[in-house]
């Protein structure tokens, strides 16, 4: 998993971890029942410079499911896969 934030209009954030990502995407898991959230913000994921904007399309007591918006085609999402599936690889071992 990554450690992600979500972004709000008001410059506040909110910690979240990835727990599976894709282009479209990704599932989100929080360490308790998030407040209410906005139908649109943003998700900065670990160092990327750029936060993806995001609609958000489901949710349960700790995960949510977001889609990402036109942004995501200006991030490299393959290389945030293998970073995940890296930091999956060391905290097996």
């Amino acid at each position: 998993m990554l450690a992600a934030k979500l972004v709000f209009g008001s410059g506040e954030t909110l910690d979240c971890l990835v727990n599976d990502l894709s282009d479209d995407g990704a599932k989100l898991q929080f360490r308790m029942q998030p407040q209410q959230l906005p139908p649109v913000f943003k998700l900065r994921i670990g160092d990327e410079p750029r936060a993806r904007e995001c609609r958000l399309r489901w949710a349960t007591p700790t995960h949510i499911g977001v889609e990402f918006g036109t942004q995501v085609a200006l991030l490299n999402s393959a290389a945030l896969r293998t970073r995940i599936a890296a930091v999956r690889a060391a905290q097996a071992v």
